[in-house]
């Protein structure tokens, strides 16, 4: 009797498990369909931000006349407004707004529901500066983008809002200027890099963002101390030697 007490207990309660799991799966798979939507209609959403931004108020009074719109972050994240109907989400966008009568960084929030975004003018406001680390992202983008005044500025905000990591924010400044043709202002960025931590001769000789340096005296200067520090030497080649300066092992 007692088998057969447990076989009726045991049963309702697998049911009830089975039902718990159906019903958990309905609602992740209603969740990742609402996020595929509103992941396709994103960028017709965002395509109108700047327009918006531009003959906005609040913005005009900031900067003046815009000038210049530039994205810096749109992946802020997804938070979810109506936890109960898992339908309204929020997204924010980050911009840096150019005026001719300064900059400021705009934040702008669009609601998503039913597969489609929103966004009033309510939803727009200014920021006067940017995290460390969405500078570093945002500055990693328009450097693979090719856009190195736009990497050397969002770098050096990064690095002024404490984000140095040891010496790679530094050097990637150095790299930005570099690329734009300002050797002496990348070497002494590149330099506070090293004096911060960050050196690596064999990344440094092969890095081709530093390849407008590599016939100054301070690149010469910079490389024997990088192995210095390494325990390495650094051999500059002569004019009879074809080969690159290489690291040998003390």
């Amino acid at each position: 009797m007692a088998r057969n007490n447990r076989r009726s207990i045991m049963g309702p309660i697998i049911f009830g498990f089975a039902m718990i799991a159906i019903m958990l799966g309905g609602a992740v798979l209603f969740l990742t369909q609402t996020l595929m939507k509103l992941d396709a209609t994103k960028a017709e959403a965002l395509s109108g931000v700047e327009e918006l931004i531009s003959s906005s108020p609040t913005v005009i009074e900031a900067v003046g006349e815009v000038t210049r719109v530039v994205p810096i972050s749109e992946d802020s994240g997804l938070k979810i407004m109506q936890a109960n109907e898992l339908t309204s989400m929020e997204l924010e966008a980050t911009y840096l707004v150019e005026g001719t009568e300064g900059k400021i960084w705009c934040v702008v929030e669009l609601v998503g529901q039913n597969g489609k975004w929103t966004i009033d003018e309510n939803r727009i406001r200014v920021e006067e500066t940017i995290s460390g680390a969405m500078a570093f992202r945002a500055a990693n983008r328009a450097h693979d983008e090719g856009d190195y005044e736009m990497s050397e500025e969002l770098w050096k905000i990064s690095y002024k809002g404490g984000r140095r990591l040891e010496g790679i924010t530094a050097y990637n400044v150095g790299c930005a200027l570099s690329r734009q043709g300002k050797t002496d202002e990348a070497l002494e960025w590149i330099s506070r890099g090293v004096d911060e931590g960050y050196y690596s001769s064999s990344f440094f000789e092969f890095d081709s963002d530093l390849d407008n340096l590599r016939d100054t005296d301070g690149y010469e200067k910079l490389m024997a101390r990088v192995h210095d520090l390494e325990g390495t030497t650094y051999r500059v080649s002569s004019d009879d030697d074809e080969t690159s300066p290489v690291a040998t092992t003390r």
